[in-house]
């Protein structure tokens, strides 16, 4: 019985010695990799050809790490993750529309029903030139998003070029709840 006891507590110690061991070389190898990290990081940003930014670096070095594990996987950065936060809670400060960009034009899709937009008289195939006296043309579809979106009760202007007219219109729209 006792010899029981002292096979025990020497299995139980050295299964404890063997964990704590690979628990340092875990610890370690891990400060090795940031170590290495944060060099190519410095090299980088000190040899660089082009002047580059860090967040945005880092941002890639995280996406890039679930692209390696997983495909489905993807890094949202906190403002992106905001907006889409939004959107699938359902309720957000804009004008109705759903837009997209077709030759590099922001294009309305449709204008949600009885909403701002539809009530300042926006029509799918309309076309948006400017966005606060900001030009669309080459925006990217989350930017234009961006800068219709905001809150309630506040302002947004638009230049539209309506499908079969000749010349630009500017309109202003008070945002809603959408």
């Amino acid at each position: 019985m006792r010899l029981s006891h002292i096979l025990g507590t020497v299995l139980l110690l050295s299964s404890l010695s063997m964990t704590a061991s690979s628990s340092q070389a875990r610890d370690a190898d891990q400060y090795q990799a940031l170590k290495q990290f944060s060099q190519v990081l410095d090299l980088i940003e000190k040899n660089y050809v082009q002047d580059v930014n860090r967040t945005d670096l880092i941002h890639g070095a995280i996406q890039g790490m679930l692209n390696s594990i997983d495909p489905h996987s993807a890094y949202i950065e906190q403002d992106k993750f905001k907006m889409m936060q939004e959107e699938f809670q359902g309720e957000f400060g804009g004008i109705g529309i759903q837009i997209g960009v077709r030759d590099k034009r922001l294009t309305v899709i449709a204008p949600i029903e009885d909403t701002p937009a539809d009530k300042a008289g926006l029509l799918a195939g309309d076309t948006i030139l400017e966005i606060n006296g900001e030009s669309a043309l080459d925006i990217s579809l989350e930017d234009a998003v961006g800068k219709i979106r905001g809150p309630k009760g506040e302002p947004v202007e638009l230049t539209i070029l309506h499908k079969d007219a000749q010349a630009p219109e500017k309109v202003t729209i008070v945002r809603g709840i959408i």
